[in-house]
């Protein structure tokens, strides 16, 4: 099939649906996809969001790309089972959010290689803006680096500090009670503060 522009959109039903969605060819498809979108739309914009604080069309950029790949992956998502399927996007969107940042990186790196001294001071503002997003890249790849942690626990320690969801909406994502969630993460993060403190201390 033929895809369109993801930033496009038109009024369907009610409810502003992107062209993606509704360039789908099979009917079927297109109303599953439509209610995931709908279903879910917030939690998508929420991990966006803490990508992109600061730039609000980058953040429509990942959000239209992750339902860029809700259509193509349809098959795939009919798969996941419906407790399953929050954390499912939730990877999903993050990892659309991750390519954009190291996309924006490249063409900052390009930039800089471009442009004179008195250009890099224009440029200075542009990098400032996305700097809380690459830092918030450098943590998931510091985060990775913790073998001493279990998968879950990184996820944990994700969810909460780097996709900044609150404990209700990774109990809903981890099949966990608030509470639960609430002791989970606490325990992930004092284990990585141990695990961080060992290794300084042994520099």
């Amino acid at each position: 099939m033929q895809w369109i522009d993801p930033q496009s959109i038109a009024a369907a039903g009610g409810m502003a649906v992107p062209l993606a969605i509704l360039m789908l060819e099979s009917d079927d498809d297109r109303q599953f996809v439509e209610t995931i979108y709908s279903q879910y739309r917030p939690l998508l914009y929420k991990v966006a969001r803490q990508f992109f604080p600061a730039d609000s069309q980058e953040m429509e950029d990942a959000v239209s790309n992750a339902v860029v790949n809700l259509c193509r992956y349809c098959k795939t998502i009919r798969s996941v089972s419906e407790d399953k399927l929050p954390a499912y996007l939730v990877c999903l969107a993050r990892n659309v959010c991750n390519a954009q940042l190291k996309k924006l990186a490249r063409q900052q790196k390009i930039t800089l290689a471009m442009e004179d001294a008195e250009e890099m001071e224009d440029i200075a503002d542009e990098r400032a803006m996305h700097e809380v997003v690459l830092s918030k890249h450098n943590a998931m790849e510091m985060l990775d680096s913790f073998e001493h942690l279990s998968k879950r626990e990184r996820e944990l320690i994700r969810l909460r500090h780097i996709d900044m969801l609150d404990y209700e909406e990774i109990g809903q994502i981890l099949g966990l009670s608030y509470g639960a969630a609430r002791t989970a993460v606490s325990r992930a993060k004092h284990k990585l503060e141990d695990i961080a403190r060992k290794q300084e201390e042994s520099l």
